[in-house]
Formats: C-alpha cells, sequence, structure tokens
C-alpha cells in the first residue's frame, strides 16, 4: 500500500464521503463500485494508490479517475487528500463544550476560499436557487451587496438561460439548492459557460453530471431542515466574502470595491507644471478634520489608489480605511508616473536615467514639491491648520511620503507601509547605488534631523522581500539619534508584521489608524 504523502490538514474541511454519497445514484455502475467501497471504508481509501483501489474495486484505474471528476474532484488524489482532511477536523479536540454550528462547519470547507474569490472579484453575480431556499438566495443576495458585490437573485429556472445570456465577462453564476438533482441546471449553465462565467454549485446533494460541469463545488452538510442549512450556508459565503473584501480598520461608508461618492480632481499650482491631485473629502467638508496626503506604490497611477478602481487592492484597501477613519484623502501621482510622465514613457526607464544625472530631476522631486503641494492642500480649505496634514504611502509611495516630509516642516506625521527606505534599494535599481543622483533618492543624517521630532510610523512585513523588514529597521535606525537628540523616540516606530510579505494586510491599517489618531488632530 502507497502511504499519504501529505499530512491531514485540520480547518480544511471538504464534506467528501457526503459528495460521494449524495452523487452515488448519478454514478456510473463502475464508478458507484468505486464509491461503495470508500463509502464502506474510507481509512482504507486513504491509504490504497490509485492502481490498488481499481484492483480491489474491479475496475480500470480511468475509472477511478473518472469517479474522482464525477464526484466534484480533480483526480483520485485529492479525494484521498479531502477524505484525510475530513477526518483530521472530525477528530480535533473541542475547545468548548459545544458543537460547532452548520455555519463554522462550512466555513472550513476547503472550497470556501475559491468561492469566495469567485464572488469577490466578480464584475456580476447571479445566484439561482430552488424554490425551498429562495428566502436563502434573497439573503445572500442582499449580503452580498452590502459588501459592494453586485449581485441578483433568481427562482425562476425558466429565466436563467436569458439572464446567462446577459451576462458580462469575469461574471460568477451560483447554484443554490438542496438538491441538485431536482433543479434545471444544465441548458442554463451551458449559457453561463459560454458566456465565460464561472460556475459555483452550493448544494446539499450534487450529481455526476453537475460536478463535471461546476468550477467550485460547496457541499452543505445534511443537518436540521434545508431552510437552516440554507441560512448557515448564507452566514458561510458572506463571512468569507467579507474576509477575502481586503477591508480593515474602522466600520464605516467606504469600501475599496466601491467608488467614494465626495471625490474630484484638482489642479494645484507648482514653480512648474500644475500638480493634478484627486481630493476624497468626508460629506462634511468640514475643516477640522485631519488630511492624509497618499502616495502610490511604483508603477501605478493616483486612480488606482482609488476605492472602487479595478486591479491591486492594496492602495484601494488603504485609503478606504483612511476615510473610515474620518479623514479627508489627497491622491497624488509619484513623480514619473501617471500625468507625470507621457504616455509612452516607461516609469523604471525614466527614474533609472535619473540615477546617472549629477542633478537628478526625478528621483527628489517629491520633496522638491512639497512645499507646494501643502499649500495647495491648504488652499482648498479641506482643513484647518498644517497640524492636521499627514503623509501616507505604500512601498514606492512610502518613500516619496519620507522625502515630502524632508520638504516640508509643516507636514505634521507620516505613516509608511512596506516602505522602499532609498530608491536604490528597489529591484532593478540596486545596481544604481553609486550612481551620481542615487543621493537625491535617499534620506541622509542632514535629513533625519529635517524629520525629527514629527512622528513617523514605519510598518513592514517580516516576509517582504521587495521592501525589506530589514531596510525598514536599517532606516529606522538610521532615524533614531536626530529622534534621541531631540528627546522624542517615541515619535518613531518600526513595526514588524509577522509572516506578512509585499501585500496588503488589515494590520497595516489598523496600525496606521492608531498612529494618526495619536498624532493627528481631530
Amino acid at each position: 500500500m502507497s502511504l499519504l504523502r501529505q499530512a491531514p490538514l485540520r480547518g480544511t474541511r471538504s464534506a467528501a464521503l457526503q459528495r460521494i454519497r449524495s452523487a452515488l445514484p448519478t454514478l456510473t455502475p463502475a464508478e458507484q463500485r468505486v464509491a461503495e467501497r470508500i463509502l464502506a471504508n474510507p481509512g482504507e481509501a486513504i491509504a490504497l494508490s490509485i492502481g490498488e483501489m481499481a484492483q480491489v474495486c474491479g475496475v480500470a484505474q480511468p475509472t477511478v479517475s473518472r469517479f474522482a471528476r464525477s464526484v466534484g474532484f480533480d483526480g483520485y488524489p485529492a479525494v484521498r487528500l479531502d477524505i484525510a482532511h475530513d477526518f483530521a477536523n472530525d477528530s480535533e479536540p473541542a475547545t468548548t463544550d459545544r458543537q460547532p454550528g452548520a455555519a463554522e462547519q462550512i466555513a472550513l470547507d476547503a472550497a470556501i476560499p475559491a468561492l469566495a474569490t469567485a464572488l469577490r472579484t466578480a464584475s456580476a453575480v447571479e445566484i439561482w436557487t430552488a424554490p425551498d431556499l429562495a428566502f436563502a438566495g434573497e439573503l445572500l443576495e442582499t449580503s452580498l451587496r452590502e459588501l459592494s458585490v453586485p449581485a441578483s437573485c433568481s427562482a425562476i429556472p425558466a429565466h436563467w438561460s436569458r439572464r446567462a445570456a446577459g451576462l458580462p465577462p469575469q461574471s460568477a453564476v451560483l447554484l443554490l439548492s438542496s438538491d441538485s438533482e431536482h433543479i434545471a441546471w444544465s441548458e442554463a449553465s451551458t449559457a453561463a459557460r459560454d458566456a465565460g462565467a464561472t460556475l459555483i454549485s452550493v448544494t446539499q446533494r450534487s450529481t455526476r453530471a453537475q460536478n463535471r460541469q461546476v468550477d467550485v463545488l460547496l457541499t452543505i452538510p445534511e443537518t436540521g431542515t434545508v431552510e437552516l442549512a440554507g441560512l448557515a450556508a448564507v452566514e458561510a459565503i458572506t463571512a468569507a466574502v467579507r474576509e477575502a473584501s481586503l477591508f480593515a480598520g474602522p466600520p464605516g461608508p467606504a469600501s475599496p470595491w466601491r467608488g467614494w461618492p465626495h471625490q474630484r480632481e484638482v489642479m494645484i499650482p507648482t514653480p512648474g507644471d500644475p500638480l493634478p491631485v484627486v481630493v476624497l473629502e468626508q460629506a462634511d467638508q468640514s475643516p477640522d478634520r485631519g488630511l492624509c496626503i497618499f502616495f502610490n506604490g511604483m508603477g501605478t497611477t493616483k486612480e488606482e489608489a482609488l476605492p472602487g478602481s479595478t486591479g491591486d487592492r492594496i492602495a484601494p484597501s488603504i485609503v478606504a480605511g483612511l476615510l473610515n477613519c474620518g479623514y479627508h484623502v489627497v491622491v497624488v501621482d509619484n513623480p514619473a508616473h501617471g500625468v507625470r510622465k507621457r504616455v509612452w514613457e516607461d516609469t523604471a526607464e525614466l527614474l533609472t536615467a535619473d540615477f546617472a544625472l549629477d542633478e537628478p530631476a526625478l528621483l527628489g522631486q517629491s520633496r522638491e514639491l512639497a512645499t507646494a503641494l501643502v499649500d495647495g492642500v491648504l488652499a482648498l480649505g479641506l482643513t484647518a491648520d498644517t497640524d492636521r496634514i499627514a503623509v501616507v504611502g505604500q512601498s514606492w509611495g512610502g518613500l516619496q511620503s519620507i522625502l515630502s516630509m524632508c520638504g516640508d516642516q509643516r507636514i505634521a506625521c507620516g505613516v509608511m507601509i512596506m516602505p522602499v527606505c532609498d530608491a536604490a534599494n528597489l529591484g532593478s535599481f540596486q545596481e544604481l547605488a553609486d550612481q551620481p543622483g542615487a543621493a537625491a533618492g535617499r534620506v541622509g543624517p542632514g535629513e533625519a534631523a529635517l524629520l525629527a521630532p514629527r512622528p513617523i510610523l514605519l510598518v513592514s512585513g517580516a516576509d517582504d522581500e521587495i521592501a525589506t523588514d530589514a531596510d525598514a529597521a536599517a532606516f529606522a535606525r538610521s532615524l533614531a539619534g536626530a529622534y534621541s537628540r531631540r528627546k522624542a523616540k517615541a515619535n518613531l516606530q518600526h513595526v514588524t508584521l509577522a509572516g506578512v510579505g509585499h501585500v496588503f494586510d488589515g494590520q497595516q491599517v489598523e496600525h496606521a489608524a492608531r498612529w494618526l489618531a495619536a498624532h493627528l488632530p481631530a
């Protein structure tokens, strides 16, 4: 016998045996022999290789593979692994006296992450439900819409094919049923597939045909009534989509997935060309609120940082968090980014050329234009005084935030998230550290004296290989002397997030929110 090579993992429930049991009547006779053998002795299935399972069932190896696909798995190894995972979850000691509820069981299903991602990123979501779960479908529609997921529900099978034909690209269709054999699916699913939709089945009892059609299969435990099972599925799915939504900071009206209604683009005068910025105001437009100037990462535009934009969700999630903290936000293009370059020009090539110049035009531009930026922000009337102005940046934008603070002493404080602390530390620029212009993209001892004693928070990820935690720690040490001399050690803080790489993490916004609340007057 071949032993399972991967150790079973808790928290990866797949309801494998329930899937097999519910699909059993719809399988071919040869596939039924495999299913009945596994149901009779699941432990044997974990241990047997595909060849050994075929031998004991008296079928060919391809039949075992077809069986696996017919019950909703990628192959027989996935069947073995998921049965093992279910055993591990079922045998895990309870941490309380109560048994986990149906929603908690569903939340542990191995299909939940893929399902949540499909719903969260879909351009449109169709929920098709059997009559006995129509109320659950409507509740799921409402719950998803509250998370800014464009969802709609229908319990009328005759309408599904027409609705499928009108689906936009990158949409998703979720079928919610207690028994998929009793719901018209095949014709509508073909239309949805032709439209390029991701097909998701959430059911207690699936069929061979449906298992082979869908991209994601979530099996609902057969516990309690159908109505309670449907409610449990809605609860688990909603929670998973919320987690995938990258919400962070306090609850509020802003969402990274929905445009901010109080938004406008303005031009800020500078000694050269005017600087376009996007202003996101709070509804009351109160000048007593704090204001955050936000700088996005390398290769991105100010528009890509706005809530509701498509693509990278890091900046929209941070900006939405700042809005929910109650701040006005002004988003700026970095030098050689967005409208601050010609359409056909490449940002990395422009910056690389700048390193070779004795007097670089781009690397230090955020420092040089900081005064014009602050003057322009004050002229907008969004905040009453400079004590309420902060800079916040992520990645390459973290460096722009630091340079802006060096360029204007009126900026009250700064938050740099996974910051690039020296232009020459980033990727392709690492070989340019000795070039004449490199000094313009770093903070030396003179600049440290300019920054102190203003509050600065650096938030880095322990697993970040782009803007490394070691670089952030070294930068903090380089500033420590200046802050110590100003008796302001507490105003310089470096936070390392364990297990976090160069990606968004809710802790980034939580640390930023606490820092700004402490140092930016309300």
